[in-house]
């Protein structure tokens, strides 16, 4: 049920950031969404990971803000990846990383009050 509300959550954000953030774009149906969300979950249940362990010192000494820089991470590999979503500035990539994560955050709370 994890990886479900993982792309649940990831389609939704992209959905949002791309609403709500310029230089934010994507094309296409709902279709898209899903199969960006089924990608970037995929990358954080895989890639993620291994990226944290490694770089576990720069996470205690930024008190985890680093996270966020590796979260934007996984989202500029989804974007480079699929030619329907365009990311054009730094800006827009850390905006849209920190909507996606919090909408993510929503939906597991409702998920966890729900069961």
């Amino acid at each position: 049920m994890g990886i479900l509300l993982s792309i649940l959550g990831n389609s939704l954000g992209l959905y949002f950031a791309q609403y709500s953030i310029q230089n934010f774009a994507f094309s296409g149906s709902y279709q898209n969404y899903l199969t960006a969300g089924l990608f970037l979950a995929v990358l954080n249940f895989t890639l993620k990971p291994i990226i944290k362990f490694m770089s576990a010192p720069i996470i205690l000494i930024s008190l985890g803000l680093f996270i966020i820089v590796i979260n934007a991470l996984m989202l500029w590999i989804t974007d480079y990846v699929f030619g329907f979503m365009a990311i054009e500035t730094i800006t827009a990539l850390v905006l849209s990383t920190i909507i996606i994560g919090f909408i993510n955050l929503v939906v597991g709370i409702i998920y966890k009050i729900i069961d």
